[in-house]
């Protein structure tokens, strides 16, 4: 056995319209936030809410920009503000879900998420070289007869993965 290993990251790019979404939130909610705070409790709460939701967010894309996805022969593993790591054979899900942001499925990403029994790891499709950590989860999906959602093994075969018959998710 070999002990490559490929490292993926979130190029900036393509978190600039996740920073902007956060960015133009976060600044609208601020907007009303003098009145707000003077005004009426439930108006307070609600755009003390909206602030976090949208300050979370950005938050979350700053970690995912500070992060690196590695994969080996051995696992699956993050490293960054929230480090995290899977082995290969305690894997006990596989899932790939496709998340369109059109009615006609044009325009979307994808979510992997890999389960393992101390917590999961979620990477989507706005990582660079996506199809390539997918090449590494469908090889140890082969090699560990890892347990694969029936939505993610139709995700998997619409990217032209094709995965060993398996009784319990066929």
């Amino acid at each position: 056995m070999t002990n490559a290993e490929a490292r993926f990251h979130y190029p900036l790019r393509n978190l600039v319209p996740d920073y902007l979404r956060a960015g133009a939130g976060f600044g609208l909610t601020m907007v009303p936030m003098p009145h707000a705070i003077g005004g009426s409790t439930v108006v307070l709460v609600i755009v003390l809410g909206l602030a976090g939701l949208f300050g979370s967010f950005g938050l979350t894309t700053l970690m995912r920009q500070k992060s690196t996805v590695c994969a080996s022969e051995n696992g699956l593993w993050i490293e960054g503000l929230r480090a995290r790591a899977i082995r290969w054979d305690e894997v006990r899900e596989i899932d790939l879900r496709y998340f369109s942001t059109r009615k006609d499925r044009e325009k979307g990403w994808f979510q992997l998420k890999v389960i393992g029994p101390n917590g999961t790891i979620k990477v989507d499709s706005n990582l660079n070289d996506f199809d390539g950590l997918l090449h590494w989860v469908v090889t140890a999906i082969t090699r560990h007869d890892l347990s694969v959602t029936p939505i993610g093994r139709e995700n998997l075969a619409s990217m032209g993965q094709t995965l060993p018959y398996r009784e319990d998710h066929a």
